[in-house]
């Protein structure tokens, strides 16, 4: 990674993270038509309320991540049936990190052990969490972390395919929940 870009890094400021999600015109063409659900902040406290298990407002703060800005975009489906395959979900989230270090380490140490840890737990609404798949995605710029997550709720088998990736103090996430037991590989890349 260029030196100039990890620096720039460093510059960007809480108040950034919104302009770097993307909008709605701004969504991959299998999206056009998906609707904006919902945009945050995402505070630590956010993070520690609404994460997985464990996740403490000290622990994110020891690790060093500051906040993050979340923008999230649904189906315009009004419901039942849905066919295997049908994305229903999609977002894009910006993380600010104290230094490479801490973005780093939160992928690494964090990310994908939180999804191993819980599968056969019941997480968010009565949705268990079935199994988690690591994925390989080529021609990201930087370090990247890729999996598929499989959830079982009320809805039915439900696919979360989520890409981490970092470029200096930043982490990006992109992330497409799609109905059945479907890996979006290619449209995650696209959104990231």
């Amino acid at each position: 990674m260029t030196d100039t870009l990890v620096r720039a890094t460093f510059k960007v400021a809480e108040e950034d993270l919104e302009r770097m999600v993307l909008s709605k015109a701004q969504l991959p063409s299998p999206l056009v038509g998906f609707l904006q659900y919902r945009e945050r902040i995402l505070t630590n406290s956010t993070m520690a309320e609404n994460g997985f298990p464990g996740n403490t407002l000290e622990k994110l703060e020891n690790i060093g991540r500051i906040t993050g800005y979340v923008r999230e975009f649904v189906s315009p489906l009004k419901g039942p049936p849905v066919e295997v395959g049908t994305d229903l979900v999609s977002a894009t989230v910006a993380h600010l990190f104290r230094d490479e270090r801490s973005a780093s380490t939160w992928m690494s140490e964090e990310f994908l052990s939180q999804f191993e840890r819980n599968v056969g737990n019941t997480i968010g609404k009565d949705q268990k969490l079935v199994s988690v798949h690591p994925l390989e995605i080529k021609g990201l710029y930087g370090e990247g972390i890729t999996l598929c997550a499989i959830h079982d709720g009320p809805e039915g088998i439900l696919s979360s395919t989520i890409v981490d990736f970092r470029v200096g103090c930043l982490l990006g996430v992109a992330y497409v929940v799609t109905f059945g037991e479907v890996e979006r590989t290619s449209l995650v890349k696209n959104l990231a």
